[in-house]
């Protein structure tokens, strides 16, 4: 992005505890990490005796904002935590159609993304740790790539392994 003000990163964050929550709220200016695809105008090009439909197509990155919060509390050896977040004219890569313009192939749409997990700290050394990511589209259209709704299951084990050697 330019080096101008309204092309920064920017966010503000408010932190507290209440009644053994530890709890957030967020708000954060971006440019996305992950691009769309932008599509060129559609073109007939000869090449080598023939003619071959020739489409552009790159990565942009788009300006976002978000608004969210988080939570998280320890219960003996359980810790209960979790986020979630709306994003606002999230951009949409779509699949490619011949007859619309370029600055059409782009759609957006807000999104409301979660994650909410548990972990276990049960055995020293070792955590258990299960998570569910959600995203959630809102207009949806079926020219998106994406999925009105995406979701993503994880279960983590982490340790130490105790090694045992003898000498004979």
């Amino acid at each position: 992005p330019d080096w101008r003000p309204d092309q920064w990163d920017a966010g503000a964050q408010v932190s507290a505890t209440l009644g053994g929550w530890d709890l957030t709220l967020n708000y954060l200016r971006q440019t996305t990490d992950s691009s769309v695809v932008a599509y060129g105008p559609a073109r007939f090009v000869f090449v080598n005796g023939r003619f071959v439909l020739q489409v552009d197509a790159g990565p942009v990155y788009r300006r976002r904002q978000l608004a969210g919060g988080s939570f998280s509390r320890a219960f003996g050896d359980f810790t209960v935590r979790g986020e979630a977040f709306y994003s606002f004219d999230q951009a949409q890569t779509t699949d490619f159609n011949i007859d619309l313009a370029p600055r059409d192939q782009i759609l957006e749409s807000d999104e409301v993304s979660y994650v909410a997990g548990v972990d276990w700290y049960g055995i020293a050394g070792l955590l258990l740790s299960a998570q569910l990511f959600q995203t959630y589209i809102l207009e949806h259209e079926s020219a998106m790539i994406r999925s009105r709704i995406e979701s993503v299951a994880t279960l983590i084990a982490r340790g130490k392994a105790a090694c045992a050697s003898s000498i004979s």
